[in-house]
């Protein structure tokens, strides 16, 4: 009766052993997928963030032209303002 017992108790062991093996794949399978997914993560935010500096690049560059644009016109009117006070208006 004992071998009955331990051939069954064996088979038990083995049983859970495999399931076990089939869980630990899995497992590893899942955190391989995950470091995969991490670096496809990573590299989306990295690409966002150079779009993210590229449109402040663009944003500095129309901020500059605005304001060389106002002092063109500043100038202009400084330079009628100037002419005005010389009485050689010089109509804009």
């Amino acid at each position: 009766m004992s071998v009955g017992f331990s051939a069954i108790r064996q088979a038990a062991t083995s049983f859970n052993t495999n399931k076990l093996n089939k869980i630990i794949d899995n497992l590893k399978y899942d955190a391989d997928e995950l470091a995969k997914m991490g670096l496809i993560m990573e590299a989306m935010k990295a690409k966002w963030e150079r779009q993210d500096a590229g449109f402040e690049r663009n944003r500095a560059g129309l901020e500059r032209i605005e304001t060389r644009e106002e002092r063109r016109a500043a100038q202009k009117w400084r330079m009628v303002q100037q002419q005005e006070r010389d009485g050689m208006h010089v109509p804009a």
